[in-house]
């Protein structure tokens, strides 16, 4: 690919992506101060949201994590509220069945 097709694909990519900067940026900072007055450090924040699907999820196991709730209530009140996940995948699942598993589990991933 060309630098010139690149730098068209990337701006085509962050024009697609403008319309969802007016939730994701508050969220962003509410997530943020949630995590900075539960006493997370800054790595702590940013690896969970890397490893947490849902926003709601997130700051519902912080919330339980600062509160020194048990491992598995933390768990399963992820889980709980990631269910629909299981839905949204069950709608999508026949338009990329015949996908590899790494490129549905990629898919999956960032349809959270």
């Amino acid at each position: 690919m060309s630098e010139t097709n690149a730098k068209k694909d990337w701006m085509a990519g962050m024009r697609v992506m403008l319309p969802l900067l007016p939730g994701a940026v508050p969220f962003g900072m509410i997530t943020g101060a949630v995590t900075a007055d539960t006493q997370f450090t800054a790595l702590q924040g940013i690896g969970q949201s890397i490893i947490v699907f849902a926003g709601a999820a997130q700051l519902a196991s912080t919330q339980l994590i600062a509160d020194a709730a048990p491992l598995a209530v933390v768990i399963l009140t992820g889980l709980v509220i990631n269910l629909r996940f299981a839905m949204y995948g069950a709608s999508l699942g026949p338009h990329f069945g015949s996908l590899s598993t790494g490129k549905r589990a990629l898919i999956a991933y960032l349809m959270g």
